[in-house]
């Protein structure tokens, strides 16, 4: 996807959150839906 090893690191600790677009990127490249890639914080 050409981002920056840094920038997903920072995705993966919840440090920063990639933009709607980049989300539809990965859910693509992964096979998945966006809503699966996301955690709901709501108990």
């Amino acid at each position: 996807m050409g981002k920056n090893i840094s920038t997903i690191s920072q995705w993966c600790t919840n440090e920063r959150q990639p933009s709607l677009e980049t989300f539809v990127e990965i859910a693509i490249v992964l096979d998945v839906e966006i809503k699966d890639l996301l955690n709901s914080t709501k108990l």
